[in-house]
């Protein structure tokens, strides 16, 4: 009979090897010292490499949270109110995770210690206003000055235009066209599905359903985040503005500015076929 192999030791003995191997690894991350100062890039491996070490537990392992920025759980909260979905407990960890991760000047960043993202910051005040939080709150109040001082809600990337469409803070003629039509496009033409990517394809498919779609799911008036806009955002009609010598962004701008025009006249039943 063949020898069950001793899961435990196998496990033991892989982890010391992962440890020593880790600790090997780091250890050559550090030059030897010597009389010349170091290279600024020198002095921040010798940061990170003494950050991990005072990291290590006493057995040679890590240990890390897996976590993402604050655009994900507020992305979750936004996603169980479109599923028309509540966990008041759940929603109530989730913006004690997303304060504690506010910075001390009112934006919240895209990671740890870094400086306020226009995006993040409105994603994590909406999530916030969502579950029940008043923008009469100081720490309300600190974000919204920050988005004001930094261009106010208007300066959002596309994905959040998509969000804030998608509950009524936005115009949907505000977010660039994606017709579904682009579904359509054969192989032997300069852009299709085909040429990108299976983890964008992933992200692309669904927006194109969700823009032919353009939902829009209604929430309290007083969870609405027009004062972090600089004008009534849904007197809204465009947010992208043609740049002198941005030729490229500029194209992209005239392009959505015709895709916009012709929509009206696609077909349903192209539309339709496009989805299904």
């Amino acid at each position: 009979m063949a020898k069950v192999p001793d899961y435990d030791s196998a496990l033991i003995k892989k982890k010391s090897n992962v440890s020593s191997l880790a600790g090997s690894m780091f250890a050559r991350l550090k030059s030897p010292k010597r009389h010349d100062s170091l290279s600024s890039l020198q002095r921040a491996i010798n940061t990170s490499a003494d950050f991990l070490f005072d990291k290590q537990k006493d057995d040679g392992h890590w240990r890390f949270d897996l976590e993402a920025d604050v655009t994900i759980p507020s992305e979750y909260i936004f996603l169980q109110r479109f599923l028309g979905k509540s966990n008041r407990g759940r929603d109530l960890g989730m913006c004690k995770y997303l304060l504690s991760r506010q910075n001390d000047n009112g934006s919240w960043p895209l990671y740890h210690g870094g400086p306020g993202n226009i995006s993040a910051t409105v994603k994590a005040y909406f999530a916030l206003k969502l579950v029940g939080y008043s923008a009469n709150e100081e720490f309300m109040r600190k974000a919204k000055n920050w988005v004001h001082e930094n261009g106010g809600a208007e300066t959002v990337n596309v994905f959040t235009r998509i969000t804030l469409a998608m509950f009524g803070q936005l115009n949907w003629k505000t977010v660039p066209a994606m017709p579904v039509e682009i579904m359509f496009l054969p192989n032997w033409w300069f852009f299709n599905l085909n040429r990108v990517s299976y983890w964008s394809r992933c992200v692309i498919v669904p927006l194109l359903i969700i823009f032919a779609k353009k939902p829009v799911v209604l929430v309290d008036e007083k969870q609405h985040i027009t004062e972090l806009f600089k004008r009534h955002p849904l007197k809204l009609k465009k947010l992208d503005f043609f740049k002198p010598r941005h030729p490229l962004k500029n194209g992209f701008i005239l392009l959505d500015r015709i895709l916009k025009i012709l929509e009206p006249f696609i077909p349903n039943v192209l539309r339709n076929q496009a989805m299904n």
